[in-house]
């Protein structure tokens, strides 16, 4: 849901189409969309909750070496950004699941 949402909002109608046909590029902006923050598990979390939650608000307080935590008004909700390095390495793995599977079994 945030990922499409920000397809949407930020890419253009050829740009968005080219994007839906490139699996790869759309698992990485689907790990970054959803799965590289989380929710600080202490708190009560409704789906209207998390539905306002932008993190292109939020991606310049994400660090190199270290999370950060934030909390998003919006939502009401703390949020822990995950580093950079770890972002990296996410995506790296993604990319990597991706060349395995293009690669003839012999």
């Amino acid at each position: 849901m945030a990922t499409q949402r920000h397809i949407e909002q930020t890419l253009s109608v050829e740009q968005q189409l080219a994007i839906q046909n490139n699996a790869e590029k759309l698992s990485v902006l689907d790990y970054v969309y959803s799965s590289s923050f989380s929710f600080n598990g202490d708190q009560m979390i409704l789906k209207s909750q998390k539905a306002l939650f932008n993190l292109d608000k939020y991606e310049k307080f994400r660090q190199q070496s270290c999370n950060s935590i934030i909390f998003d008004e919006a939502s009401g909700l703390s949020v822990t950004l995950y580093s950079w390095d770890e972002v990296d390495r996410q995506i790296s793995k993604i990319k990597l699941n991706f060349q395995l599977a293009e690669c003839p079994i012999r």
